[in-house]
């Protein structure tokens, strides 16, 4: 439910005539089985399910639902564009949830943008507001995370790779990823602050299948105690 979560279940209620409920189950059929078909790859435990249900204490009028769909339809979810210079995605948008907030009378949709460029950020960010402006909706925009270019004369950098190989006998894997990291508001208050960012290894990071393989936390003191003593 967190601003940056990567999505895993969704669900809905929704109401419909009795006469369309044989044509309805027919239409979903077909439509899970398209789904599952383009994620096969990628997310082949997808699971889609529909089931009758009692009937919802509230509901959203015809015209909001509408324009809400149509909002979410229109903004970008996922990769939007690549870095030019290195194999890296640059901008990307990610649509983390939709909350009925019925108390409130409201729809609350979370929506956050990373790039590593600050203009394209803005870009992707005004695209998104754009959407939902035009649907009606009112939209709050946070500060965010500003980039970080990764600068590979970095000295820093430099010693890590050094002390890993004496450390580990390995060859390190050095790489840009796309996140959000603090390191990106210490460049933005000091430009010429050399950072290095390392950690355990994580899986899933930001779903609920997150997970941190143990013995690689050794590892990271060991490292970095190794770095502070030949800087």
């Amino acid at each position: 439910g967190l601003h940056n979560a990567i999505p895993v279940k969704g669900e809905a209620v929704v109401a419909v005539p009795m006469a369309w409920k044989e044509q309805l189950t027919i239409d979903w059929n077909l439509y899970t089985a398209d789904v599952e078909q383009e994620y096969s790859a990628t997310e082949p435990n997808v699971k889609l399910d529909l089931q009758s249900t009692d009937s919802a204490d509230t509901m959203i009028d015809d015209d909001t639902a509408h324009r809400m769909i149509m909002a979410c339809q229109a903004v970008d979810n996922g990769v939007y564009a690549m870095c030019q210079s290195i194999e890296l995605v640059e901008t990307s948008s990610n649509l983390a949830s939709i909350h009925v907030v019925p108390e409130a009378r409201e729809i609350r949709i979370n929506s956050r943008q990373r790039s590593s460029i600050l203009s394209a950020r803005y870009n992707m960010a005004n695209t998104i507001e754009a959407c939902f402006t035009l649907a009606g909706a009112r939209v709050d925009v946070g500060e965010g995370y500003p980039g970080w270019a990764m600068n590979p004369n970095s000295r820093l950098l430099q010693v890590a790779v050094e002390q890993y190989k004496n450390l580990f006998h390995k060859e390190p894997v050095v790489r840009g990823i796309h996140a959000g990291l603090e390191c990106g508001l210490f460049s933005e208050k000091y430009p010429g602050l050399d950072m290095v960012s390392f950690g355990p290894t994580l899986r899933g990071v930001h779903s609920v299948t997150e997970k941190l393989e143990i013995s690689t936390v050794q590892m990271v003191w060991d490292h970095m105690l190794a770095i502070l003593k030949n800087i």
